[in-house]
């Protein structure tokens, strides 16, 4: 009896095992099918996207007494004004070079990442501001943040200073 429930066991987990390793290896397949694809996708011009612009008004001016970790995160963001800047995070790799060409995947990559790292340190800038006692600043760059990206959080914290500027 206990063999036979065994054998049963022992039948039904390679069954399960082949199963899965055959459902995995179609998901490569179509994975490696796309990116082929991506790969020879012709270049599109990318010139009209919506860039993101820095609005420098929102970034402060660094204060003597501010510390230096405040006036490096405000100094990096200030760097990024020259930059091309746009929200590609609900991209993937492949995606990107399926819809804008793998030549212009490099500067695409770049644009995301230097509008990932102005979302960040504007984020970063609002709590040090804030630690800082300079809550409107906070609010102002917090804010910003939260409306280029969309992101609840971001826009969670801007309003939390908006109230505790407000008492």
């Amino acid at each position: 009896m206990l063999l036979g429930l065994f054998v049963i066991f022992l039948l039904w987990f390679t069954y399960e095992r082949i199963k899965a390793d055959h459902q995995s290896s179609y998901s490569n397949e179509g994975f490696w099918e796309k990116e082929r694809r991506a790969s020879f996708t012709p270049t599109v011009k990318i010139d009209n996207l919506p860039y993101i612009t820095l609005d420098e008004s929102v970034i402060p001016t660094p204060c003597d007494e501010d510390s230096e970790e405040l006036r490096n995160v405000l100094n990096e963001i200030r760097s990024l004004k020259d930059s091309k800047m746009i929200d590609l995070s609900d991209l993937t790799n492949t995606d990107l070079k399926l819809k804008y060409g793998t030549p212009n995947f490099t500067v695409l990559a770049k644009a995301d990442a230097d509008f990932a790292l102005l979302v960040s340190d504007c984020e970063k800038a609002g709590e040090l501001l804030s630690e800082a006692g300079r809550s409107d600043e906070a609010y102002a760059i917090t804010d910003y943040a939260a409306r280029i990206s969309g992101y609840v959080r971001l826009r969670s914290k801007a309003d939390e200073l908006l109230i505790s500027r407000q008492n």
